[in-house]
Parts: structure tokens; sequence; C-alpha cells
């Protein structure tokens, strides 16, 4: 009788790692498996929530890696000068990263979120805020640039997405 038990147990732990380790490789296996799951006891949904978090923050941090390369190969490659701009959102980084306007001019930008995340334009020393802009939405922003020089950051206000690198730099000169 106890090898029964110890053999039932063994099957159910084999079970379990092999449901865990698919689950792991495939968010859509989380999903089937979430839907599937509904009536189980509490442990199995309290272990389901803990490798769905697992899965959702391994993802995240992939996600933010390859972003922040990306972020250090489109960053450093453009800028923009005129009294026009076009300014691209993308998870975690601005293209271009630095636009030259003149001084006392009346400038316009056009910022369009290309990214798969909420994002925004801000410019704190102008008072300019183009509010959260879902992705593929656009808005165009008139600015007053002072009339002396100077260097102000654009960055996206969203919790934690300036300090994953999405910000840049107006530069304010006689041109």
């Amino acid at each position: 009788m106890g090898k029964v038990i110890w053999t039932v147990i063994i099957i159910v732990l084999i079970g379990f790692g092999v449901w865990y380790f698919v689950g792991t490789t495939s968010q859509n296996a989380n999903e089937n498996a979430a839907a599937t799951n509904t009536t189980t006891t509490a442990n199995t949904n309290a272990q389901q929530f803990l490798t769905t978090n697992k899965n959702e923050n391994a993802n995240q941090n992939v996600n933010q890696n390859a972003n922040l390369n990306a972020n250090a190969n489109t960053n450093a490659a453009t800028s923009q000068t005129g009294p026009d701009y076009s300014v691209s959102m993308t998870d975690y980084a601005f293209t271009p990263a630095t636009i030259t306007a003149d001084l006392g001019k009346t400038v316009t930008v056009k910022v369009t979120n290309n990214g798969g995340l909420t994002h925004s334009f801000v410019i704190n020393g102008l008072s300019v805020n183009s509010g959260l802009l879902a992705p593929g939405q656009s808005k165009t922003i008139s600015i007053t640039t002072p009339s002396s020089a100077g260097t102000f950051e654009y960055f996206c206000s969203v919790s934690g997405h300036k300090d994953l690198g999405m910000k840049g730099t107006l530069t304010v000169q006689q041109l």
C-alpha cells in the first residue's frame, strides 16, 4: 500500500513539473492553464499566480533589455534642426534624441507613439506636456522657444520610462 501512495505522489510531482516548465515557455500556455484551472484548489491557484507573475517579469526584463540596446543605437544617431519637428516615441526611446531650435520662435512638434505602451512628451522648463498618448496616437504641440540660449530635457512622464532612457534634449540657440 505504501508503494502505491509513493508512486502516485511521484507521478503527480512529475506531471506538475512538466506543466510548470511548459507553462514558463509560452504565455498562451499560461492563459490556457488559467482558463482550465478555474475550479482547482486554492493551492493550485496560488502556484499558477506565482508562475504567471514570474513569466511576466521575465518577459518584461527581456523586452526592457532589448529596448535599452536599441535605444543606445537610435539615440546616438539622430537629431533635427528646423521650425517643424517629428518625434517618434517607442518603448523607452525618442527619435530623434536631440532637437535644435532657433531663439524666440514658435516651433511645432508632432509626437507620435510608435511603441506598444502609453507614453508622453514633457518639457518642464517650457511648460510642455502632450498628455498620455496610447500606441498609434499622435499630437502636434506648439512651443515658443525662449529668447536666450538654453538646453531643455524632454522625457516621458510615465513612471519608470525616463529612468529606462526615454529622454532627449532640446537645444535653443541662434541659428
